[in-house]
């Protein structure tokens, strides 16, 4: 990350992410597909009406850890290795306490929070079931999170990668065994996901302990450090709190979504699924250029920084592109194959990706920027801009399917994107100039 050519070096350590996030992308698609074919569109329903809960609140964790990776990725620039160490038992302690805590509050409210998201009464019983194993298993898919988050701040992307592959095979065998065996119904396949994850983490883990004596610890390791916590809060809170702010109007579009009925829901479902998979290359070379950026900046190396952001732009430019081409001509093809082949869930499905797709370039942009200023220690634009973000997404399915129906939820995330990149472009302009004067060289 610190001697080769920007481009060279992130594409290297990204590769690894992709397909590992196309492999995390499966769990949920195997679920999806072996739910929908095997027992019907109303447990697909079911399935998609819940998953939108369990996002946001990895995602909320996810982006409290954004502050430990950041800055580990610093300390490892720096060749700080002891505060390296710090950084890893402290963010360990932190996702131990909030994940179980957050796990029991979750399950015990569960059925407040499908009132809450409007779920079809003839969907309730089995979204409860599938909702409370997955909230059980939180702690298990935020401790996979964190390990591997740890182990690409030291540039090493291969092995989550490799432990991921691994607990994908666990989670389709057992999804079948489950399902089509035991006959558990969602239960079954969201136990499934929680065990191989489960998998996956002690992988990590173990993986982390032994690479390094920097991530080996015993009980005296195990101190609060305030300067510690507090710093990678400062990075960390405004990422969740972004993250937050940015479900909000998710689950608002889940809300409106539910009110359309159950083939709607499993619709909306598939396209999600089958999207996570195109939509993995932004999110991956975003979360590399993080690390990229986050390590050259430890370095001082500020220079390759603006080389690097200008290299992932065009490149994520140019996949959006090749996506959108493939999606127009296969992506009708998966969902009727692989999840479901009601017509009105494959023709949604359908229109909902390659909409997105076509709004693509924008989330590029606002991506790519937004982890590129989190690295730099300058949360306070994106998390301005999430606001942004949850004003124009209500306001579009609030008005779009007031006027046109489903076709409101299906342009949601595509203009919600492409008015935001507009609005954060004014934004960056204060923001670019204090980097220039402050750092004395520009983003992009």
């Amino acid at each position: 990350m610190l001697e080769d050519k920007p481009v060279k070096a992130i594409t290297a350590f990204v590769i690894p992410m992709i397909f590992g996030s196309i492999l995390q992308s499966m769990y949920g698609m195997a679920d999806t597909a072996i739910v929908g074919k095997f027992i019907g569109d109303s447990a697909l329903a079911a399935v998609g009406a819940t998953s939108l809960t369990f996002s946001i609140i990895v995602s909320l964790t996810q982006g409290f850890m954004t502050g430990f990776s950041i800055i580990a990725g610093q300390k490892v620039g720096a060749k700080d290795y002891d505060g390296l160490k710090k950084v890893y038992t402290n963010g360990l302690m932190m996702v131990v306490s909030i994940s179980v805590a957050a796990a029991i509050l979750l399950t015990v409210f569960a059925d407040s929070l499908l009132s809450l998201m409007q779920t079809p009464s003839e969907l309730r019983i089995e979204a409860g079931k599938y909702i409370r194993v997955i909230f059980l298993g939180l702690p298990t898919t935020m401790l996979y999170n964190f390990f591997g988050e740890m182990l690409r701040a030291t540039g090493n992307s291969k092995k989550p990668f490799v432990y991921l592959l691994i607990a994908s095979v666990i989670n389709i065998v057992l999804d079948l065994f489950f399902v089509c065996v035991l006959k558990t119904g969602v239960a079954g396949a969201g136990l499934a996901t929680v065990i191989s994850q489960a998998v996956s983490a002690v992988l990590c883990f173990v993986n982390l302990t032994r690479s390094s004596m920097y991530f080996r610890f015993t009980k005296k390791d195990l101190k609060f450090d305030k300067s510690i916590v507090v710093k990678c809060a400062r990075l960390g809170l405004p990422a969740c709190f972004l993250n937050g702010v940015i479900n909000c109007g998710l689950l608002v579009m889940q809300i409106f979504t539910n009110g359309f009925g159950t083939e709607y829901i499993a619709a909306n479902s598939a396209a999600a699924r089958v999207f996570g998979i195109y939509n993995t290359p932004v999110y991956c070379f975003s979360s590399g250029l993080g690390v990229f950026v986050a390590q050259n900046f430890g370095a001082q190396k500020y220079q390759r920084i603006r080389e690097g952001v200008r290299s992932i732009l065009l490149l994520l430019f140019g996949f959006s592109t090749v996506m959108l081409v493939l999606s127009l001509f296969v992506s009708k093809y998966i969902i009727s194959f692989v999840i479901s082949d009601t017509p009105l869930v494959v023709e949604w499905g359908y229109r909902i990706i390659n909409i997105c797709l076509m709004g693509h370039y924008a989330l590029d942009f606002l991506v790519v920027i937004k982890s590129a200023l989190n690295a730099l220690g300058r949360p306070l634009m994106p998390t301005l801009q999430g606001f942004a973000d949850v004003a124009i997404r209500v306001g579009v399915v609030v008005v779009g399917t007031k006027y046109f129906g489903f076709w409101g939820v299906a342009f949601g995330d595509s203009a919600t994107w492409i008015i935001g990149a507009v609005i954060f472009v004014f934004m960056l302009i204060y923001e670019f100039r204090a980097i220039k004067k402050k750092f004395g060289f520009s983003l992009i």
